[in-house]
């Protein structure tokens, strides 16, 4: 998603403009943009949530934790997120089985890495946090001062 889609009015403030849609690879992305200035083409910060694919195996606990029973052994994932490059990824960044902890590389495939586009053209994006929404691992991107259109 290209930044913000460009708000048009005779200089009235928006305090909450939101859009759904999806990002270049496809994943659903809610758009909030907060203290919008038609005027001004900007935003005072912008939020993505971002839905990346289900997790399957597991089932989704508090937080951004996944656990459950994976031949005969607990086993817990806790996900974690960084920005590389130009796409976000989230993926295991601790995990136990039966209560000890493990590499990483044991619940690859359990949780594999999953990654997303940034939003283009927008400067400053920051990762905000990870949590679950049902299966799916959800991560909230933000940026402040975000040009919402053409001048």
């Amino acid at each position: 998603m290209e930044g913000v889609p460009g708000v048009d009015s005779a200089g009235s403030w928006f305090e909450v403009v939101e859009v759904d849609g999806t990002d270049s690879a496809g994943n659903p992305v809610r758009v909030v943009a907060r203290r919008v200035d038609p005027g001004e083409h900007r935003a005072e910060s912008v939020s993505w949530f971002v839905s990346l694919p289900a997790v399957t195996g597991l089932r989704a606990g508090v937080g951004n934790r996944f656990d459950g029973v994976v031949d005969g052994r607990r086993v817990e994932v806790v996900l974690g997120v960084r920005i590389e490059g130009d796409q976000v990824v989230v993926g295991p960044e601790s995990a136990s089985v039966d209560g000890d902890p493990v590499a990483l590389d044991q619940v690859r495939e359990l949780v594999p890495v999953r990654r997303a586009p940034l939003p283009g053209g927008v400067s400053g994006v920051a990762v905000r946090g990870v949590e679950l929404d049902g299966d799916r691992p959800r991560v909230e991107l933000g940026a402040n001062g975000v040009v919402t259109g053409g001048r």
